[in-house]
């Protein structure tokens, strides 16, 4: 959402009006943590007054933005702040830089887990590596029966992907039960096994077509004739949409597992 302002107190006032009960209580949240009075963020948002770089550090952290959000964020501060006009426009022409960056959706995540060549091209070879270890999460997946009877597996291949999962530490044994160790596996757009991942998971969407669950499940197609405007918006959209998503699931309780595919493409 940030990366569409290109004034950060627009984006501040918007976020607040965003919050529960019209933002009651926020500006007095963030002047406490900041360390300021009321009336000074007030001046500043509402007024004049700009924000210091490492105030406008503190802004970042009380909203728990990533590395790429948080230098977005200063740089908007910093254009706000310049005098000259071609020194304006000189922060303008990085903000648009970023703003372009910001659509690739590696940036809008903080770093996770990287995994070897050798241990993406086994990972992302099928969708048991990833399924197991999601599953691992859940309360009543206890040991290699369990996954093996939940996704319909052989003893033997079971262990072994719990074997690699494990060694990886993507997987951990705590008091006799199998648990999910480091959280996230992100792989760019760019990486040669991204094919693979989205291969992986659509073939198991295709393979759900036919034992959809309206109550549960939902799939979505839509083919569209719209303006190219229209769909930088959409695709926007959805990454931001995507951001949201993930940041609400992070501290959710694990209950469930679950694929979302998203397609958006020129035809």
């Amino acid at each position: 959402m940030i990366f569409n302002y290109t004034d950060y107190k627009s984006f501040i006032r918007e976020f607040a009006l965003d919050r529960p009960s019209k933002g009651r209580g926020f500006y007095s949240q963030l002047a406490s943590h900041m360390g300021a009075s009321s009336v000074v963020i007030s001046q500043t948002f509402n007024g004049e007054r700009e924000l210091s770089l490492e105030n406008a550090f503190k802004v970042t952290t009380f909203l728990k933005f990533n590395q790429f959000e948080t230098q977005y964020f200063l740089k908007l501060v910093e254009y706000a702040r310049a005098g000259h006009y071609e020194l304006k426009n000189f922060y303008l022409a990085e903000i648009k830089k970023m703003q372009e960056e910001s659509k690739k959706v590696k940036n809008r995540y903080d770093k996770t887990h990287e995994l070897s060549d050798e241990d993406k091209f086994t990972f992302y070879s099928e969708r048991f590596y990833s399924s197991i270890r999601m599953a691992s999460s859940l309360p009543h997946m206890n040991d290699i029966e369990d996954f093996a009877k939940y996704f319909n597996l052989s003893i033997e291949k079971t262990k072994d992907i719990l074997q690699f999962l494990i060694e990886r530490e993507l997987c951990v044994i705590q008091d006799g039960k199998i648990q999910r160790g480091i959280r996230n596996t992100f792989i760019p757009s760019t990486s040669p096994y991204i094919k693979n991942h989205h291969r992986n998971w659509r073939l198991y969407s295709i393979q759900k077509v036919d034992q959809l669950d309206n109550n549960k499940d939902l799939m979505y197609t839509a083919p569209l004739s719209l303006s190219r405007d229209a769909y930088e918006e959409l695709r926007s959209e959805l990454l931001q949409t995507i951001q949201k998503m993930i940041k609400k699931i992070g501290p959710s309780e694990d209950e469930m597992i679950a694929c979302l595919n998203i397609d958006l493409l020129t035809i």
